[in-house]
């Protein structure tokens, strides 16, 4: 996705949406918990339009809030206010989370999301619902799974297509995913059905290729054998098909080694194409691969290689055109991966294992793009962020200018608090615009500046250098 030239009136912006390849700030956010953060959702879990990050603590020596839900509730300037942590009111360890929008009529919450987590218990595998009662997370619903293992991956989706999202649980050591009918009334249906080849762990779900119903996809964990499996439902909420997908084998020696499949994400193709089946899988380079399925078959129909020991990937809108681009995080190499035009690398914390739920994507400062929210097996570990800095998709139309070029500015650090420098191979006039258009500040510029943001309020800038006949722009995120 290339950078080119917009041509505006000059009183008023042509309403045009111009492609950038997707970019994040270099220097990630940490949000610090006192313990270890191994899972993390996002979604709007108060109501109040805004998406909010929910994360969850296991064991961290010396950790001051082990084993808690944690709530990072977006303001209305875009920024996370203080953590609230919310203890179990049981004995147990989560090993998996989602946040889904599950639309109970039984249900406490005064929000859009609930919190889903499965954990293991002194005696047995539980998966709760944790729901806004306008304070603070609480339990509101609670199923027992299993009798001797903890649950590996909970996702929500309409696994029956009746407009209601259910709830798809994942065992690897039962060998059995456990689906639980959402429905009018206030209990759940839950089923529960055998998979056959060693069990299964991270699982995900959404609708590809050309059949138009909701799966539920397993993926069975690095270091296991098998394949991925997808599963489909009828509307009477029986099990309909059940397909086993493989992996292609090793190119290179050992070639009988064991290729594992570790973690699946649907992708929006955009421009009205069908969606695709993404997994990641293998170990360290050349074994290290991302497999494609557009349709159902054993086989998929491409791969392509990526980094060493590639674990969790997500899946959203990162920029500016109409699909999705893709984020993979690599286990003990502190590197995520953006899949955009091409893969660009980006440095993040030490981990030696992420979950699924490693890595979500959402908007978290209310600027319009999604965010990168990593979670991670690291004791001590922070919750960390890196936003997403992509030049705005439609210039604001009560800016007036002449011609806009969106170029290479380097401002950093963005996001900023303090103060940040803007850095520029020429020079002109340089302005600040808010959202709403007004100048913030304006000055002369000659290749180096520094500015104040101290006291500005937190939101999105557009920071524009004034060169002759045309204009360098740039986004700017103030904290």
């Amino acid at each position: 996705m290339k950078s080119f030239i917009i041509t505006f009136s000059l009183i008023f912006i042509i309403n045009t949406t111009y492609a950038q390849h997707v970019r994040f700030d270099p220097n990630p956010v940490n949000f610090p918990t006192g313990s270890e953060v191994d899972f993390a959702g996002i979604g709007d879990i108060n109501g109040d339009g805004l998406n909010d990050i929910v994360g969850a603590t296991t064991f961290a020596f010396n950790g001051t809030n082990n084993y808690s839900l944690v709530l990072w509730l977006q303001g209305a300037n875009g920024q996370m206010q203080q953590p609230l942590f919310f203890k179990h009111p049981f004995p147990g360890v989560i090993s998996c989370l989602a946040v889904s929008n599950l639309g109970r009529s039984s249900s406490k919450s005064s929000g859009n999301a609930e919190v889903v987590v499965g954990l293991r218990t002194d005696d047995n595998s539980d998966v709760y619902i944790y729901s806004w009662d306008g304070n603070g997370l609480v339990a509101t619903d609670s199923f027992t799974t299993s009798t001797r293992y903890e649950p590996d991956g909970v996702i929500g989706g309409d696994f029956d297509n009746d407009g209601l999202t259910d709830i798809g649980v994942s065992h690897w050591g039962d060998s059995i995913v456990v689906i639980f009918q959402n429905n009018s009334n206030p209990t759940w249906e839950v089923k529960k059905y055998a998979v056959t080849t060693n069990g299964y762990g991270h699982i995900t779900s959404g609708q590809f290729g050309a059949i138009q119903k909701t799966t539920l996809i397993a993926t069975n964990g690095q270091g296991n054998t098998g394949p991925v499996i997808v599963l489909y439902f009828d509307a009477a909420r029986s099990l309909q098909s059940t397909h086993h997908l493989k992996l292609p084998a090793h190119t290179s020696p050992p070639y009988d080694t064991p290729t594992s499949a570790y973690s699946a994400v649907i992708v929006n193709k955009g421009n009205n194409k069908a969606n695709e089946l993404w997994v990641t899988y293998g170990g360290n380079k050349p074994r290290s691969n991302v497999a494609i399925w557009r349709g159902i078959q054993q086989l998929p129909d491409s791969t392509f290689p990526v980094y060493d020991l590639p674990e969790a990937i997500a899946s959203a809108n990162l920029d500016c055109d109409d699909g999705d681009e893709q984020v993979i995080v690599h286990a003990a190499w502190m590197r995520a991966s953006v899949i955009a035009d091409s893969i660009y690398p980006y440095k993040i914390f030490d981990a030696g294992h992420y979950y699924q739920e490693g890595v979500v994507l959402g908007d978290v400062n209310n600027d319009g793009f999604a965010d990168m929210c990593l979670a991670h097996e690291r004791p001590g570990g922070d919750l960390q962020v890196l936003y997403n800095i992509t030049p705005p998709c439609k210039w604001p139309d009560n800016i007036p200018e002449t011609k806009v070029v969106v170029g290479k500015i380097d401002i950093y650090p963005n996001p900023a608090s303090a103060e940040t420098t803007i850095a520029y191979n020429g020079t002109g006039e340089l302005r600040v615009y808010n959202i709403q258009g007004s100048i913030v500040t304006k000055s002369q510029f000659d290749k180096r500046s520094v500015l104040n943001t101290s006291g500005w309020p937190a939101g999105l800038y557009i920071i524009t250098l004034h060169t002759g006949s045309s204009i360098v722009s740039e986004k700017l995120v103030i904290h």
